[in-house]
């Protein structure tokens, strides 16, 4: 399944992991980990930076961490149940976290313009990043997108 995310806030995210001094890492991987971002499948599907301390939306506060949701899996804009729905069908049953590779994330976002939401290709087995491909004009060959 396809999912949109802010762009804004994908850079924001990034660029807290990229100053932080350590990352945590994901169940699994190894010590010490890169900078990068979780795709995070719980109530919806989200980006969160993985640099520590976290980046929490009130500087005093340990939680909430500042999270990117995916558009068709956001809980705080669609009906719970519609976000539980694309959440199950990118992502899979199991909540879970995954890591993506900042050095991943800001190649495939050289190629959008901005304001453009980053997509990602979400299965339960494979997360592809997808890169920006301008549709084509009609009557023109080309990437459609």
């Amino acid at each position: 399944m396809i999912l949109h995310f802010d762009q804004a806030l994908v850079h924001r995210l990034l660029a807290h992991s990229a100053a932080a001094s350590q990352h945590r890492a994901t169940f699994g991987q190894a010590e010490p980990a890169p900078a990068g971002l979780w795709l995070v499948g719980d109530t919806g599907v989200y980006l969160m930076s993985n640099g520590v301390p976290g980046l929490y939306r009130d500087p005093n506060a340990s939680s909430p961490n500042v999270v990117c949701y995916a558009r068709e899996a956001d809980p705080d804009t669609l009906d719970v149940d519609a976000a539980d729905d694309a959440k199950r069908a990118s992502f899979g049953r199991d909540d879970g976290v995954e890591f993506i590779a900042a050095t991943d994330l800001l190649t495939a976002l050289a190629s959008y313009p901005p304001q453009i939401p980053v997509a990602l290709d979400v299965t339960q087995e494979t997360i592809g990043i997808l890169l920006f491909k301008p549709a084509a004009r009609p009557g023109k060959t080309g990437a459609v997108r």
